[in-house]
C-alpha cells in the first residue's frame, strides 16, 4: 500500500507540470506584459527576458500564436524558456517558428534587436523548420 502512495505522489509530481501550448490572439499592452486572448479570456504570459522580448516585437502585435509551456493559472501561462524556441505564429495555416535574420551578414538569432556584427535591426523571418 505505501509503495502505491509513493508511485501515485511520484506520478503527481511528474505530471503536475505537463507540457502544454497556448494558442490565440497576441495583445502587446503600453508597459505591461502581453497577453494572449482566446476563448474570450486575456491570459497572461510570464517568460524569460529573450522570450519576452519576443513576445513584445511589435511585428507579432495581433497576430495568431502558439506559445508552449504550462499553466500557472486559469489567468496565467508561463511560456518554456527561449532555447526552447517556444513562440510561433500562424500562418496560413502553416506553424511557423520565430526568427530573426540580419539580410547583411547572413546571421539568424532568435530574439529581435540589432545584428551582433554590423548591428542592423534584424528582419522577423518565419520559418517552417529551424533547419532550412
Amino acid at each position: 500500500m505505501i509503495r502505491l502512495l509513493g508511485l501515485l505522489v511520484f506520478a503527481s509530481v511528474c505530471f503536475a507540470q505537463a507540457p502544454a501550448s497556448l494558442r490565440g490572439k497576441l495583445i502587446q499592452q503600453d508597459g505591461k506584459d502581453p497577453v494572449i486572448e482566446s476563448g474570450g479570456h486575456r491570459i497572461s504570459l510570464e517568460a524569460d527576458d529573450d522570450t519576452l522580448a519576443v513576445l513584445r516585437d511589435e511585428r507579432l502585435n495581433n497576430a495568431d500564436v502558439e506559445v508552449e509551456g504550462h499553466p500557472k493559472s486559469a489567468a496565467a501561462f508561463v511560456v518554456n524558456g527561449t532555447q526552447t524556441h517556444p513562440v510561433f505564429v500562424w500562418r496560413n495555416g502553416k506553424r511557423l517558428y520565430v526568427t530573426y535574420w540580419c539580410n547583411v551578414c547572413y546571421i539568424r538569432t532568435y530574439k529581435p534587436g540589432n545584428c551582433w556584427c554590423c548591428q542592423k535591426y534584424t528582419d522577423l523571418d518565419l520559418r517552417e523548420s529551424l533547419d532550412e
